[in-house]
Order: C-alpha cells, then structure tokens, then sequence
C-alpha cells in the first residue's frame, strides 16, 4: 500500500512540476515576440569596399515603415581600407519626402534613420518629431486649467477658448 502511495505521489509531483515549467515559459514566449526579425553577418571587407545602403534593404538602420511602405533614405560611401576612413568625397546621404496614404497633402521625411513632420518646406526647411501619434480615432477633451500629459515630461493646457472664433491657446 506505502509503495502505492509513494507512486502516486510521485507522479502528482512530476505532472505539477512539469505544469509549472510550461506555465512562465508559454508567457515568455507571448512577451518575447517579435514582428520583425533581422539577420546579419559580419565579415572582413575587401580592398575599398562600395556600401549602397537603402531604407527598404536596410530597416534597422535608415528609417523604413514596413507596415506602411513609408521612408526612402538611401546611404552610399566608399571604406578606404588602407586608412580605415571614409573619405568625404564619397560619402553620400540622400532622403525624399513622402505622404502617408491617410495624410494626403501633409509631408514627412525620413531624416538619419528617424521619421520627421515637414512644418515648413519653402525657403527654410523645418522638421518636427511628433510628440505624441494619434489618428482620427483619439479624442481628449481639455477644459481650461486642465492638463494633458505628454511622452518625454511634455503637457499641455488650454489657456483661453474661443468658441465663437473656433480657437484656442495652449502652453506646453
């Protein structure tokens, strides 16, 4: 009867064990996915190596949507391996603007691997990073004295409303 017991025991602690393994790794497995998953291999470079670098073939490093399509940075230069430098001559670095299907006549370009709202672009050019990325889904509604928390320590809160002229002053 003891050996019964001693059986029987045993094989509940093996499958509460086993159970218990299985748990925290199948959660692990939910937080670790990745959407994206990138491959490289590092080798020597020849004798003055050409790099044609481009959004679409090189995400990790010059900004490229891959939901999207989005960004068209292009990175070209010539590793002069005798002095280990790239000499200035052939290091080119071009970017085009670009409109998001859903934001026709709104500009934004891909500016050294992150992605910029064009505020200006006659005569002298202005570039915004977006400090917060809403769609025509969020709403907040601000009253004056309220305040709206930002990313990166930014708020903001209305000062005076004009409902009649359709306007309204902020501090950030």
């Amino acid at each position: 009867m003891n050996k019964k017991i001693t059986a029987v025991t045993l094989t509940a602690l093996m499958v509460l064990t086993m159970f218990t393994a299985m748990v925290p790794s199948a959660s692990a497995v939910e937080k670790a996915e990745a959407p994206y998953e990138f491959i490289a291999a590092v080798n020597d470079t020849t004798i003055n190596p050409i790099f044609n670098l481009t959004s679409f073939n090189h995400p990790s490093i010059l900004y490229y949507d891959l939901d999207e399509g989005d960004g068209e940075e292009y990175l070209n230069f010539t590793v002069d391996s005798t002095k280990e430098e790239i000499n200035k001559s052939t290091f080119e670095y071009m970017t085009v603007r670009y409109q998001k299907e859903d934001e026709i006549g709104r500009n934004w370009i891909a500016w050294l691997g992150e992605p910029y709202y064009v505020v200006e672009a006659s005569g002298d050019w202005y570039l915004s990073k977006l400090i917060v990325d809403e769609d025509e889904d969020d709403e907040h509604l601000l009253r004056v004295g309220e305040t709206m928390n930002l990313p990166n320590g930014f708020a903001i809160s209305p000062l005076e409303i004009d409902v009649d002229g359709e306007e309204a002053w902020f501090t950030v």
